[in-house]
Formats: structure tokens, sequence, C-alpha cells
């Protein structure tokens, strides 16, 4: 099992915005310095968008399921 941080925006954000916010957080995380403070953290690479959205289908998809198989409840 793999830890993931990500940044979530409300529903119904301005396209613009998103883009904006997108575009600042992944130059952020190219710089050098970050690059260096995640990696000395065990922690590595960036997506955009898209890729994060993929990642959370793809999460969902295996975890769903498997949490209803092992019979895990919120509580």
């Amino acid at each position: 099992m793999e830890n993931w941080y990500g940044v979530f925006a409300p529903a119904g954000l301005a396209p613009s915005v998103r883009a904006t916010l997108e575009k600042a957080m992944l130059e952020a995380l190219a710089s050098p310095t970050v690059k260096e403070r995640f990696a000395a953290g065990g922690l590595q690479g960036a997506r955009d968008s898209e890729g994060f959205k993929a990642r959370l289908a793809s999460d969902i998809a295996y975890w769903g399921p498997e949490v209803k198989r092992l019979g895990i409840n919120a509580e």
C-alpha cells in the first residue's frame, strides 16, 4: 500500500482558476529545493490533474471492493 498526497478544490471551480493553481503547484513541486526535501522523505513524483484523477480512479476501483470484502467500516 502506498501513501499519496493530493490537493482537492471545490466542485465548480472555474477552469481558469484550476489551471492557475495546478500550474503553480507543479512549478513548486519541480523546484530543486522541494524535490530534494521530498526525496529526503521518500516522496517522489508529481501528477497533473489528469494523472491524479487516474490514480484516484485506480485506487477506488481496487480499494472499494477490497474494503467491502474485508468488512472494514468507519467508526
